[in-house]
């Protein structure tokens, strides 16, 4: 019962994020893989997630079930590595070493009876962020990782913890050298000419990505009077109990 209640209220899938420890750079991001509908077990945690397997079922090379590979046997432990809306990708041991290749999670079990419908709550949830990263953009309910991933690390940050939960924020400012002359006038030829006088950092743009509960919850943008096109809003981080899996 207790696992039930909180698996259907998507309890706690990832640790939760630290708005300013977050340390991923935009070149480094590991979000994006050369297969856009797949994700990454290690994209979303550290933690292994293991699985009991509980049907004898073929292993294939791909996704759509081409070029069968092995079995799983019943009893055996699946590691899951990576899934789609339909296959997961694991690694399990075989009669002649470790197998590794997609299988249809209904050969896999664990304590959540409903975490096939939860992991595509996951998966559906992160091919939109995804799609946000390689943009270059962001918008409401993205993590501080996401954000990171998508734009780099924040010019400025800021951290506040209250008993009501932790609230943050990221500022992105853009600047450029502004050069400002001056005009003189020559007294022995009376021709004035213009000499530069000073430079100036004048801010181009500004972002502020406002955080509450590890989620983005506000964003401000000043950009030189232009008009951008408002981000829309995705489903806050889908939290699963790791409680439910066996972990290594």
């Amino acid at each position: 019962m207790y696992y039930n209640a909180v698996m259907k209220n998507l309890a706690v899938f990832l640790s939760l994020l630290s708005i300013c420890c977050a340390q991923i750079k935009k070149s480094e991001s590991t979000f994006l893989k050369n297969d856009q509908d797949v994700i990454f077990i290690e994209d979303l945690t550290a933690e292994k997630i293991v699985f009991d397997v509980i049907e004898n079922r073929p292993v294939f090379f791909t996704k759509q079930g081409n070029n069968k590979l092995a079995s799983i046997q019943k009893g055996a432990k699946a590691e899951l590595i990576a899934f789609d809306d339909r296959a997961y990708k694991i690694k399990t041991k075989g009669r002649n070493g470790n197998i590794v290749g997609w299988v249809s999670p209904h050969a896999l079990s664990c304590n959540d009876p409903d975490f096939i419908s939860n992991f595509k709550k996951v998966y559906e949830r992160q091919i939109i962020v995804n799609q946000y990263i390689r943009n270059e953009e962001v918008t409401i309910g993205m993590t501080p990782e996401e954000v990171i991933a998508s734009l780099g690390e924040p010019t400025k940050t800021s951290l506040r913890r209250t008993n009501k939960g932790d609230s943050g924020r990221f500022e992105y400012i853009e600047t450029y050298e502004q050069k400002h002359y001056a005009y003189f006038r020559d007294p022995r030829t009376g021709q004035s000419y213009k000499k530069l006088s000073h430079v100036t950092e004048e801010i181009k743009s500004k972002t502020v990505i406002d955080f509450e509960n590890h989620a983005v919850s506000a964003i401000e943008e000043s950009i030189d009077n232009s008009i951008r096109k408002r981000p829309s809003i995705v489903t806050r981080p889908i939290y699963l109990d790791y409680r439910g899996f066996l972990l290594f």
